[in-house]
């Protein structure tokens, strides 16, 4: 065809390029996702987010970052509407999976830096989550932000000690030229008026001799060195307390399970594995609203666990207090780097069935 292109007639050579025009158009257009595509997708992150627990935050990030971007070009009517007849979780749920959009971006990068998205096709998703998209309201830094948020402790230096007067005396010849005189300037002595007869009064440390017959007047003084002030130590400034790190999981406690081994592989019982998952998005939830300054994750720590309300009293209290730290290790939301004796050295549970909130009260102190 190349060959004979141009032996062909002028209209047939315009007919085929307007024609290769048109495919080649067709080719590179692409249609846009419409509501149904969004509503499937966010279904789909739901149940990967039920499903997984490890990359549970990344679903629900990039489930709640649809639901906001649908909701922007929907009214509050046709938002109810389209919610209720594409979706079956409640609307708390949609509400959390995009309070989790807008607040993961802020967060220290090195806290959840170990959830790595499994998505083994990543042409549907809209957002990647390996490199989360930081919206214009936050510095492109957030290492040195972090840095600045410590400020130093403020030096205290040394009051200034008041300097007294020092006195001088002259001598001479007549009894009206002696005379002391204050270097130092004294409000007290400046503006206290002069009496008309002073009158005379006897010091142990100073005698003064008249001789009547000669008009040299001798006077011997024993000056009185003022004792030496106390040095004045500068205060030391209080010892800052450490930042404690409150959170609080409401709900039952499902204790801690043994992975069930089958011939198809290793897996957690559903109960608990739909329990660590929503501890996890609690934490995370409860982290990124709070202004904290610490590094994570944590290799230190101090943990307090408080079991409120009505839990399972048969249960055992160690599978209790190990399914709250698997959910803050590396393999839940990332806040302690690992549960072992060096990184846990105080450990307190304790156990409140007389409370009307039932849940979980978790008090971490970095060490």
């Amino acid at each position: 065809m190349g060959a004979n292109y141009h032996r062909l007639p002028v209209e047939i050579q315009n007919f085929y390029l307007m024609l290769s025009t048109y495919l080649q158009i067709l080719s590179d257009s692409q249609v846009l996702p419409t509501l149904d595509d969004f509503a499937e997708r966010i279904n789909q992150e739901h149940q990967k987010c039920l499903d997984t627990p490890q990359t549970s935050l990344i679903h629900a990030r990039n489930a709640g970052e649809w639901l906001l971007h649908v909701q922007a070009q929907l009214s509050p009517e046709h938002w109810q509407v389209w919610f209720n007849e594409h979706f079956t979780f409640s609307p708390q749920t949609a509400a959390m999976y995009m309070q989790i959009a807008k607040k993961m971006p802020g967060v220290n990068p090195g806290v959840f830096s170990s959830a790595i998205d499994s998505n083994p096709n990543p042409s549907k998703t809209l957002v990647f989550p390996v490199k989360p998209i930081l919206p214009d309201s936050q510095p492109q830094n957030l290492t040195n932000e972090v840095k600045t948020l410590s400020p130093k402790s403020p030096q205290i230096e040394p009051q200034n000690l008041v300097p007294k007067p020092t006195v001088e005396t002259r001598h001479d010849t007549s009894l009206s030229g002696f005379e002391m005189i204050l270097t130092g300037e004294s409000p007290t002595l400046k503006n206290s008026p002069i009496p008309e007869k002073p009158e005379v009064l006897e010091s142990p440390v100073t005698r003064i001799t008249i001789n009547p017959k000669e008009s040299i007047i001798d006077v011997e003084v024993t000056p009185i060195n003022p004792p030496e002030p106390a040095p004045i130590e500068p205060q030391k400034p209080a010892k800052k307390t450490a930042e404690l790190i409150k959170l609080m999981i409401p709900g039952v406690v499902v204790p801690k399970a043994r992975p069930r081994v089958t011939s198809n592989g290793t897996y957690l019982p559903p109960r608990y594995r739909a329990w660590r998952n929503r501890a996890e998005v609690e934490i995370y939830r409860q982290i990124s609203e709070q202004n904290i300054t610490h590094k994570f994750p944590l290799r230190k720590a101090a943990i307090v666990i408080r079991l409120l309300g009505n839990h399972r009293t048969n249960s055992d209290i160690d599978n209790l207090a190990g399914a709250c730290l698997d959910a803050l290790t590396l393999n839940g939301a990332g806040v302690l780097i690992d549960d072992r004796l060096s990184c846990l050295p105080q450990l307190s549970v304790e156990f409140d069935p007389d409370s009307k909130q039932t849940g979980v009260y978790i008090e971490i102190e970095p060490l």
